[in-house]
């Protein structure tokens, strides 16, 4: 009686497995590129989304939360009560009035001023401010100095440009101390800064040049100056009540202009805590909506792998079938497939991770720090190990197919 023979069930290393998988991608190669285009594509959106989410909330942080909480008196926009909004009376009567507040600063706008360099003359957003306006952290100073107290009461003829405004005078870091026309004065560039934070520069990219209240241009000099919008910031103690301040500060401003109970005031009293209230029911909404993006990033790769890995096993029957025929046992015709996919969204990954790296630099120039555009090394983890996630899920389904082949149906397809 003959013994029935059991074929020898391939035993293979992990190493060489691996080896053949590096192979095998080779081999098929269109295959394997149309997957790691598939998890590029992924990686990259998911890069992209969660950089920009960061990004954004940086900035929004920077915006909302730099020094401690903040009232801000901003002019009614109604036109019919244009007669009473917040005046430099009004800032005196409030600086005299709040000694315990940390900070009580006043910012005019006076509107487009023509400046002139040794170098260039340019239309720029110009503002009246005092020191105080430095104190808030919004600015970065990149060189030579910022308003300070003395420049006031001394009637210091200074300016200080933004980084935009001085590119477009043809200036640099080098210029700080030189002479600018503004108007028919001449004033002292003192500093070069930079503003902070997601909206900081107001002015539309044409940059912001900032005098002290001592140098004001003729035009900006006439009765209609009044009109200009002039805004009013207190800074209040740490932990105090906003609530209690508003109510102070509506009621001493009221007093200061003699208005009665039912009076339209003019002003606006808004709080930092609401700007911070809303910040964060923002960022939670883009938080929300990056996560949603993510996964559909994600699920389009997952499909686009899918799709080509059945295709590339329809196309491999013969060689499938030869492999279960001399004893590869299903587990490893699984794990051979399931390696592949892995070695082409690792690779598909780091393609991701190259290309958002080009394109971060190039947004960051062009932003100019508005909004910076960068992956920390948690979210480069992240999203290589949803690569990896992906390329795995997505192999099951073609190695399952795979491995169920009946040998000799694969062998004469």
């Amino acid at each position: 009686m003959t013994a029935s023979i059991e074929p020898r069930r391939a035993v293979v290393p992990f190493a060489d497995q691996l080896a053949d998988a590096l192979r095998e991608v080779r081999a098929n190669a269109l295959a394997s590129l149309l997957s790691a285009l598939a998890v590029t594509i992924a990686t990259l959106g998911v890069l992209l989304v969660a950089s920009i989410t960061q990004g954004l909330g940086r900035s929004f942080e920077r915006l909302a939360f730099s020094g401690g909480p903040v009232l801000t008196i901003a002019p009614d926009p109604r036109p019919s009560l244009s007669a009473l909004r917040p005046t430099r009376r009004d800032y005196v009567a409030l600086r005299s009035a709040l000694p315990d507040a940390r900070r009580v600063s006043l910012v005019q706008s006076l509107g487009t001023q023509t400046l002139a360099s040794a170098r260039a003359t340019a239309a720029i957003p110009t503002v009246t401010a005092d020191y105080s306006l430095f104190q808030t952290g919004r600015y970065d100073v990149l060189a030579g100095r910022p308003l300070v107290p003395s420049d006031g009461p001394e009637q210091r003829r200074v300016i200080v440009l933004d980084r935009a405004a001085a590119e477009r005078l043809g200036l640099d870091v080098a210029d700080v101390g030189s002479r600018i026309r503004l108007g028919g004065q001449f004033v002292h560039l003192v500093g070069l800064v930079k503003a902070k934070g997601l909206g900081a520069d107001s002015s539309g990219g044409d940059g912001l040049a900032i005098v002290p209240d001592a140098v004001v241009p003729e035009a900006s000099a006439s009765p209609s100056a009044a009109a200009l919008p002039l805004v009013i910031e207190v800074e209040v103690p740490p932990g105090a009540d906003l609530d209690t301040w508003q109510a102070r500060i509506g009621i001493l401003l009221r007093r200061e202009r003699n208005l009665a109970g039912a009076q339209q005031a003019g002003f606006a009293i808004s709080s930092s805590e609401r700007v911070r209230a809303g910040i964060r029911s923002t960022t939670a909404l883009i938080s929300l909506t990056a996560t949603l993006l993510m996964s559909i990033s994600l699920v389009v790769g997952a499909v686009g792998i899918v799709n080509v890995s059945l295709i590339s096993v329809r196309h491999r029957y013969f060689e499938i079938g030869l492999r279960i025929a001399v004893g590869a046992t299903h587990r490893l015709i699984m794990r051979q497939f399931l390696l592949e996919n892995v070695i082409v969204a690792v690779a598909g990954a780091l393609v991701a991770i190259g290309v958002f790296a080009l394109l971060a630099a190039g947004a960051n120039d062009l932003l100019g720090g508005v909004l910076v555009l960068d992956a920390s090394p948690l979210v480069i983890g992240l999203a290589v190990l949803a690569a990896v996630a992906v390329g795995v899920v997505s192999g099951v389904a073609p190695a399952l197919r795979a491995a169920n082949l009946d040998p000799a149906t694969a062998l004469r397809t």
